[in-house]
């Protein structure tokens, strides 16, 4: 999402493991965690499953190059999000992602189309694989200025 000229995220949906984490993740920053489980390559809930097939691309590790989408899609430093009916605003900062592509074979797809039913129309743009970053500083959610978007 754009809000003004500041380029941001606004989660939809996601899922951990970590039972901990789903339960501070909405509290403290309004992250829209879910409980989910993982095995191999499927991620299961209640509302479904996420079965996928990946095949790491011959790409390496590498930052995003400028004005790609793999940097539209990971290069994001503010997250958008909503606290107690709150619109919230926080701010993170890192490195670089290092990331590669790679190919995704979905099979399963019951959980995007259960949480999001516009997902039944959705094409998958592209996957990637990274080895994570270590040092991710977040700000604490603050009120964004009174322009934020109401349908966000």
């Amino acid at each position: 999402v754009n809000h003004r000229d500041e380029p941001g995220i606004f989660f939809l949906t996601e899922y951990l493991e970590n039972r901990l984490a789903v339960m501070l993740g909405p509290m403290t920053y309004g992250l829209p965690y879910h409980l989910g489980h993982f095995h191999h390559d499927t991620v299961s809930t209640p509302k479904g499953s996420l079965t996928y097939h990946a095949h790491p691309s011959n790409d390496t590790y590498q930052a995003s190059k400028p004005g790609s989408l793999d940097e539209f899609l990971f290069e994001r430093y503010s997250a958008f999000t909503r606290l107690r009916g709150k619109r919230r605003v926080f701010r993170i900062r890192h490195e670089p992602w290092v990331q590669r592509r790679f190919n995704i074979e979905l099979t399963d797809t019951s959980l995007l189309i259960n949480t999001e039913p516009w997902f039944a129309h959705a094409k998958l743009s592209c996957a990637h694989q990274s080895p994570g970053l270590v040092g991710v500083e977040l700000s604490r959610p603050l009120a964004p200025d009174p322009i934020y978007p109401k349908g966000a």
